[in-house]
């Protein structure tokens, strides 16, 4: 086994040394852009040696225009299948066929013709098969809070060789992140998803509850982190990814100890304290945005029972005031975005099931 190149690099050179000299020879016209973009932790920066036992290797999407498209999709692929060498850097550029679910892994077989993951698509065709919406198209804000965060993700981070068509660069940035009245409202809803559980572990821990205590307080962190995401203006990856990503954050310094010693702690006032301490600190980062007037931060009890909680509402309501889109203040009910409903990746996985749930908002 070769030494592990991480995915980005492999492609990298792969495009620069292979690809890209086999297109320049056989159609020296031909405008196209190439990327690793898309489904694949190599595309997050999070491949390993592990990740090399499938769907990963030597891939690249490549885009061309439409009629390009129509008419050299076939004669590119099998160009590469023929010229491609049967392997660079130590690793296999052949693979096998695809399993019952897709997968396919890297090859070592002996073939003549290379069956190579160099992908080829236009870019409004790919656009669509993540998004569900044509790339050049007006996306209305209910579009937006249909986007899975995590193909927002794919879409938007790994890299780009090559942009020929000069369009790709132009729409990943036009997906980079949220427009300021859909982040205002996802920032918003989360504080009202927080507040809404803070009271819970209280009760949990009176009825001696350690399992559901564990889970909400875990429950309550995660929802913290998304805000943290929020803020920072990063998207989310799903759950395999989630807390990798978070330590990149810059918040992360501050909370990660306090979360990891939150989560330890036997004692629930003790592990109550250090919740609420969480409260304040990403409270008072949303403070430093400075996106609305200062508000002050409040530690309470909720009710009159001896839970405590911070102000939260007044954060997601002082946010809400900020919103001037008539769609998103009216929308009804406010579910905020598809990560804020579901983390099942059943459904984020389901463009048809999200964009049926948005449309009966309309």
């Amino acid at each position: 086994m070769p030494s592990f190149i991480p995915g980005l690099e492999l492609n990298r050179q792969f495009f620069s040394s292979v690809v890209k000299p086999i297109l320049d020879r056989n159609y020296p016209e031909l405008k196209y852009s190439a990327a690793r973009i898309g489904y694949g932790s190599d595309v997050l920066g999070y491949d390993t040696e592990r990740s090399t036992d499938h769907d990963w290797g030597f891939r690249i999407e490549l885009f061309l225009d439409d009629n390009d498209y129509l008419e050299l999709k076939d004669d590119i692929s099998e160009c590469l299948s023929k010229e491609l060498p049967p392997e660079f850097l130590g690793y296999s550029t052949h693979f096998g066929e695809p399993d019952s679910k897709g997968v396919r892994v890297i090859d070592t077989s002996n073939e003549v013709l290379v069956k190579h993951r160099v992908e080829i698509h236009t870019i409004s065709s790919f656009f669509e098969s993540f998004l569900g919406i044509q790339p050049g198209s007006q996306i209305s804000e209910l579009n937006w809070l249909s986007f899975p965060e995590q193909r927002l993700l794919a879409i938007t981070s790994g890299a780009v060789y090559h942009d020929g068509l000069k369009r790709l660069s132009e729409i990943r940035q036009k997906f980079s992140y949220y427009p300021n009245e859909i982040w205002l409202y996802l920032m918003s809803k989360q504080w009202e998803i927080i507040a809404e559980e803070m009271p819970f572990p209280g009760r949990a821990a009176e009825l001696e509850d350690e399992l559901g205590l564990q889970i909400l307080v875990t429950g309550q962190i995660a929802k913290l982190m998304k805000l943290c995401f929020l803020m920072e203006k990063r998207y989310a990856p799903y759950s395999k990814w989630f807390g990798t990503a978070f330590s990149k954050l810059d918040c992360s310094s501050t909370l990660l100890p306090i979360f990891k010693e939150t989560l330890a702690e036997k004692d629930w006032v003790k592990k109550q304290d250090l919740l609420v301490q969480a409260y304040i600190i990403v409270a008072n980062l949303h403070k430093q945005l400075q996106i609305t007037d200062s508000i002050e931060i409040k530690k309470t009890l909720f009710f009159d029972r001896p839970y405590l909680i911070i102000n939260a509402m007044d954060f997601a309501d002082t946010i809400r005031a900020k919103i001037t889109s008539e769609t998103l203040r009216n929308i009804k009910p406010q579910i905020g975005s598809i990560n804020q409903i579901s983390n099942e990746t059943f459904v984020l996985d389901d463009i048809s099931l999200i964009r049926k749930i948005y449309n009966s908002l309309k």
